[in-house]
């Protein structure tokens, strides 16, 4: 198998022959995303987390490399990513910041599909979701997430935006 480089890094190349498997987890395994969780949760009875004051901040540097922001246009029919962390690059080949989910998996409309209906439900209901990813080529799996979507505040507070923690195995 042939894989692109970057950062010293193996990269998925985004091909509609990989297969997705996707999961809904009870509970998380990986401990930076339990990690983002618990902070997470520690920040709900205090209005939540906010996009401009929480992230970034001290608190969660260590997480950034990892963490996707996405911010809906319209009823989450797309969203506009508002910060990617480095790590997404392996994910992704580039970086992905700017665009909007359409765009990113322009080959693979359901891997939009499944992150928009799972970021705007986070967001509607304020409730985690919780999801384990593992991304296949020819029966082999190349890619294993575990992957966080949380609702947070946009900067000026009138919007919910989700905050993506996708953390590799």
């Amino acid at each position: 198998m042939n894989q692109t480089v970057v950062l010293g890094k193996p990269i998925l190349s985004p091909s509609p022959t990989h297969l997705f498997l996707r999961k809904s987890l009870d509970r998380l395994e990986h401990p930076s995303a339990n990690a983002l969780l618990t902070f997470w949760r520690d920040q709900e009875p205090k209005g939540g987390m906010r996009m401009g004051y929480d992230i970034p901040s001290r608190a969660v540097a260590k997480f950034l490399p990892h963490i996707l922001i996405a911010e809906p246009v319209g009823d989450w029919d797309d969203a506009r990513i508002r910060l990617a962390g480095t790590s997404l690059i392996e994910r992704f080949g580039r970086d992905v910041a700017g665009d909007t989910a359409s765009h990113i998996y322009a080959e693979n409309p359901e891997g939009a599909s499944v992150l928009l209906k799972a970021a705007r439900r986070a967001a509607v209901d304020r409730d985690p979701g919780l999801v384990d990813l593992r991304i296949l080529r020819d029966g082999i799996e190349v890619f294993h997430l575990e992957t966080v979507l949380l609702p947070i505040l946009s900067p000026d507070g009138a919007a919910t935006w989700t905050l993506v923690g996708a953390f590799r195995f």
